[in-house]
């Protein structure tokens, strides 16, 4: 199994954790969406564009905490929580791991199951 493939299977055993996960992906420190999954039958809520703007806007916030990591040490995730879904994020030394669940979902589960999948990079 090459790297790619690899990265695939961890994404997708991501979103088997849990029903409530809508999208799991992995973004480049550029912001360049590498690869993803989506659960199958939902709609994602935000275009084409409109996702590559969110997928800059979570590269600059890793880049702004990174700015304090000598301080307060390496960023390992972070979760945001819209009135639509929640966002959570996990910082990799080459990249990041984004997924968003349904709004009412189990984030705490969720974050400490996606942990022992990538602990191997976390």
């Amino acid at each position: 199994m090459n790297e790619k493939e690899a990265l695939e299977q961890k994404l997708k055993s991501i979103l088997e954790l849990d029903e409530s996960i809508r999208f799991v992906g992995f973004l480049l420190s550029d912001g360049t969406l590498e690869s993803f999954i989506r659960r199958p039958g939902l709609i994602p809520l935000l275009n084409l564009h409109e996702s590559q703007k969110s997928y800059l806007h979570t590269v600059l916030r890793a880049a702004s905490y990174k700015a304090l990591d000598s301080k307060l040490g390496k960023s390992i995730w972070t979760i945001t929580s819209k009135q639509k879904i929640k966002w959570l994020t996990f910082y990799l030394d080459f990249g990041m791991i984004v997924l968003s669940t349904e709004i009412n979902s189990d984030h705490n589960k969720i974050i400490q199951n996606v942990l022992e999948i990538l602990t191997v990079y976390v």
